[in-house]
């Protein structure tokens, strides 16, 4: 299988810190990839460099096979890659039609002075929009009144709101930071059958961080492990659940 997403010998380093050194692995698309590791792995780090928040010192981000190390966060989003937050990015006082609506911007095209105007294509893309924020809601069983702000809505909706919006566009590489944090186990399952969705009927690469073991087991493809900024195994989930070096440095995790 072709990897959309080759991360090859990346290093990352914050003056004299190594935060991440000399990481390799790729992520596929139709396929659920899970970056796991205790804090100061350097999983948020690495994600970073992915959306290029910061700079790597060494090695190869590509996507479809073309360098993106160099690009802008404008420009990578431009290629295709959404991201959701481990503290979320929601407006609380938004609709949840209203919060998928500023994911939607990119694909709002009509002129400034129509937008001011009202003119017909601005309204026409309006609609469009809003049609299309309500056919994913309904796509993720999200069941949101209109006038209700997002903050007074549970976290299981509000995570699953998170990524309808990061995905509306139709994203290559959606990845997602602790998709199920806070939330409890049957909600976690809820939103792992929303992110397996995405991957395999949608032919989405998805790269997780996550720390619940349980849905990282269960979810993903492949487990990339990483500790200490280094990459300390990558395989199946029967193969990381096996990896005797993974239980060694995950006691009390795994």
């Amino acid at each position: 299988m072709t990897a959309l997403l080759e991360v090859e010998r990346v290093s990352i380093q914050f003056g004299g810190l190594k935060a991440v050194e000399n990481v390799s692995f790729t992520a596929e698309k139709g396929q659920v990839t899970s970056i796991i590791g205790p804090n100061g792995a350097g999983k948020t780090t690495l994600f970073n460099a992915i959306t290029r928040n910061v700079r790597i010192r060494e090695g190869s981000i590509r996507l479809n096979g073309r360098e993106i190390s160099h690009l802008t966060p404008l420009e990578i989003t431009g290629r295709g890659i959404r991201r959701t937050f481990q503290n979320g990015g929601l407006f609380g006082q938004l609709t949840a039609i209203e919060n998928i609506l500023v994911g939607l911007h990119t694909e709002i095209h009509s002129s400034f002075l129509g937008t001011l105007l009202h003119g017909r294509e601005a309204r026409a893309q309006e609609r469009a929009a809003i049609a299309r924020a309500k056919e994913l809601l309904a796509e993720f069983e999200i069941d949101a009144p209109e006038n209700i702000p997002v903050g007074q809505l549970s976290g299981g909706d509000q995570r699953l709101i998170e990524i309808a919006r990061a995905w509306c566009t139709e994203a290559q590489l959606l990845m997602l930071d602790e998709p199920a944090v806070g939330l409890s186990p049957p909600v976690r399952s809820r939103v792992l059958d929303a992110i397996r969705g995405i991957a395999v009927n949608k032919g989405v690469a998805v790269l997780m961080i996550e720390h619940t073991m349980e849905m990282v087991l269960k979810g993903s493809d492949k487990i990339i492990v990483l500790n200490g900024g280094k990459l300390l195994a990558s395989g199946s989930p029967a193969e990381i659940r096996e990896d005797r070096t993974v239980a060694e440095a995950y006691l009390g995790y795994v």
